[in-house]
């Protein structure tokens, strides 16, 4: 399940990424492309990308809309189980009524680090998101060339001569 809200996540952002590029590209030059009369196809290159970046947060937001029931009726069922048990175990005399209510309360409490967990897995996959397009980055091959210096002309001797 990971590994899916994450390659969703990488998608999202890469996305979102190609947006903003686009965007400040396109502004800064919008002067120009006015004059150019591309406005038009610039718009509708805009609106594609701007969809895609839409709908890839709407799937990013349906995976988490089906991890918070899950874990809503985990909750619930343990609750209940609880509860049964413990009726059971105070009929019997094995348990007081104060024993169960602190053990419930335990049982709820179990489960408020693991929404925080939820809730920070979203800060997780933005730092790794960020870190894989840092790599590639990194690691994209650099076509610089070494500068030709023309040892006739160098600024160097020219100060030395004078």
């Amino acid at each position: 399940m990971i590994l899916i809200i994450q390659k969703e996540f990488f998608q999202m952002k890469s996305t979102l990424s190609s947006l903003n590029t686009y965007l400040a590209d396109t502004l800064n030059g919008f002067y120009i492309i006015k004059t150019y009369k591309s406005f038009e196809s610039k718009n509708l290159h805009f609106t594609n990308m701007a969809t895609d970046y839409y709908n890839r947060q709407i799937k990013v937001s349906k995976i988490y809309a089906l991890l918070w029931p899950q874990l809503d009726l985990f909750q619930l069922l343990s609750s209940t189980l609880c509860f049964a048990t413990g009726t059971w175990l105070i009929q019997k005399g094995m348990m007081n009524t104060g024993s169960l209510v602190a053990f419930t309360l335990l049982i709820q409490g179990f489960f408020h680090p693991r929404r925080y967990i939820l809730e920070s897995i979203n800060q997780v996959q933005n730092g790794l998101t960020s870190g894989k397009r840092i790599e590639n980055i990194i690691e994209e091959p650099q076509n610089i060339e070494k500068p030709i210096i023309d040892k006739k002309k160098s600024t160097a001797k020219k100060i030395a001569s004078k």
